[in-house]
């Protein structure tokens, strides 16, 4: 949270959070409903938060475990660019 810039940033880990089209968000063979029904309720929360606090005028940036891992650079020069630059209270992910 950076209450300065009105600004929250998420690291949202591409398991939990459902970050398709990367291998590691993978859905286990066991257990299927239940692991199916965690991911459904994970996702729900994270877009009923980010639209709570978009709505209340903060901006809201998503990072990704991924992004951290490989394109570190590229991804915290994102962030501090949205962090500075951006104006407008919306939600995306970097």
């Amino acid at each position: 949270m950076l209450p300065k810039h009105r600004t929250i940033i998420f690291v949202h880990g591409c398991f939990w959070h459902r970050h398709s089209g990367w291998m590691i968000a993978y859905t286990p063979k066991s257990n299927l409903e239940a692991w199916q029904n965690k991911f459904i309720s994970n996702v729900k929360r994270d877009y009923k938060i980010m639209t709570y606090l978009a709505n209340n005028n903060w901006k809201v940036l998503v990072v990704w475990e991924c992004d951290l891992r490989y394109r570190t650079h590229d991804t915290l020069l994102g962030v501090s660019n949205s962090i500075l630059y951006l104006n407008s209270n919306v939600s995306f992910y970097i």
